[in-house]
């Protein structure tokens, strides 16, 4: 039996024994959701959680960000684990004894079960430090949900001193069942745009339209025209989504409004598409500015690029999974067109970000993120934990034989 054998074993004992306590830690994370980059009762969980390992910690990288390091018998290279930490403003809607405190606030995305996931990794990896080599950094992330949290972390040293050679990601996922992963090359999750128009009019008087210059005339034939961008002017084989979602203007039934504003976001895998829809999108601002004498303006925040699992790594961890044998791979995975910034980490280094199965009916996990149902099946709690540490210890031996996943 080789020592790495002994190894898995052991990281597969311990993930049994400390099932219940990883549990408590989702359940914990559960009850106090926060949103965005504040999350003082969020942090100060985690910061008490690793205080008691006794893992060496950072408590402020990037918008408040927690890396921690867990460090083997002797030095070699650095693999990393990220897990995002913050909630959404939902009100949960599930009968739970563990149910959100917080009103408004819910983790409806999973972030509760990342965390917690990282925190039982770190605690197994940490009691088996003294049989591997090298370190394994766990970044806690926050503001995923809204500014995205990964690239302040990133300018911050996250993914230095030690230096990283490479990431994994995971997100918990109701579409697969329990049991099972997702681990699919390439495309995986869509880049995201946040589109703001401005039309600025004159108001007037609703009797006296042709005195005023109305903005919602020229918001109708932008709406068509945004629109119209995915039929005339994108490769029907490319995959790109122009959402409009909120538009505001006016208070009163009989008087024109001065101004209007115009909420969307683009979504897409190919850069070149991005900028395609970029031009396409102010050539119409232009155009609809001269053709209803308004000034229609756009401001476009580019939130963070798709996520694109490494191929090579990609093929590295399904296979290992296959000999492992604890979670069934699951390559034949739609992408997503919803955004995830783990994609700025996995742009910086090779990562891959894995889909993990908490489908079951049976639990009430049928429900996709984002709704006020969302629930996960917490059996994964059961061997993820172990499964995550021998996989980031299987890496860390492939890059000390040499392997450079390039």
């Amino acid at each position: 039996m080789t020592e790495q054998t002994n190894i898995a074993d052991r990281l597969r004992e311990l993930g049994q024994q400390n099932y219940l306590e990883t549990r408590s830690f989702r359940r914990a994370l559960h009850q106090i959701p926060e949103l965005g980059e504040d999350l003082p009762q969020t942090r100060a969980y985690v910061l008490s959680v690793l205080e008691e390992i006794g893992v060496r910690y950072q408590p402020n990288v990037g918008n408040n960000g927690i890396v921690a390091l867990v460090e083997g018998a002797a030095p070699g290279p650095c693999v990393a684990y990220r897990a995002d930490m913050d909630a959404l403003p939902i009100d949960e809607q599930n009968s739970l004894p563990y149910r959100s405190t917080h009103p408004g606030q819910m983790h409806a995305c999973g972030h509760d079960a990342h965390t917690a996931l990282a925190l039982g990794t770190l605690k197994l990896l940490h009691s088996t430090r003294d049989s591997w080599n090298g370190c394994v950094k766990f970044i806690f992330q926050t503001a995923e949900e809204t500014s995205g949290g990964a690239k302040p972390m990133i300018e911050a040293g996250a993914l230095e001193n030690p230096d990283v050679s490479l990431i994994v990601g995971s997100h918990v996922w109701p579409a697969l069942p329990t049991g099972s992963i997702g681990v699919k090359p390439g495309d995986l999750m869509a880049g995201t745009d946040i589109l703001t128009f401005h039309i600025q009019g004159r108001g007037g008087h609703a009797g006296r339209p042709h005195e005023a210059k109305n903005p919602l005339i020229a918001a109708a034939k932008l709406i068509n025209e945004v629109e119209a961008i995915k039929n005339y002017d994108v490769n029907a084989m490319d995959t790109v989504v122009i959402s409009l979602c909120s538009i505001h203007a006016g208070q009163a039934n009989n008087v024109i409004p001065d101004d209007l504003t115009m909420l969307g976001t683009v979504r897409y895998f190919d850069t070149a598409v991005q900028k395609l829809v970029h031009k396409r999108l102010r050539a119409i601002c232009e155009a609809l500015s001269n053709l209803y004498e308004v000034e229609v303006s756009l401001h476009i925040k580019e939130n963070f690029g798709p996520t694109l699992n490494h191929p090579a790594l990609t093929a590295e961890i399904a296979s290992y999974m296959a000999e492992d044998g604890v979670f069934t791979p699951v390559s034949n995975i739609t992408p997503s067109m919803g955004a995830e910034d783990f994609g700025v980490f996995a742009a910086t280094v090779p990562g891959v970000f894995l889909l993990l199965g908490v489908g079951n009916e049976e639990v009430g996990s049928v429900y996709e993120p984002h709704h006020p149902r969302f629930a996960i099946d917490e059996e994964v709690f059961r061997s993820a934990p172990a499964f995550i540490g021998r996989l980031l210890l299987h890496l860390l031996a492939q890059l000390e034989a040499g392997e450079r996943f390039e």
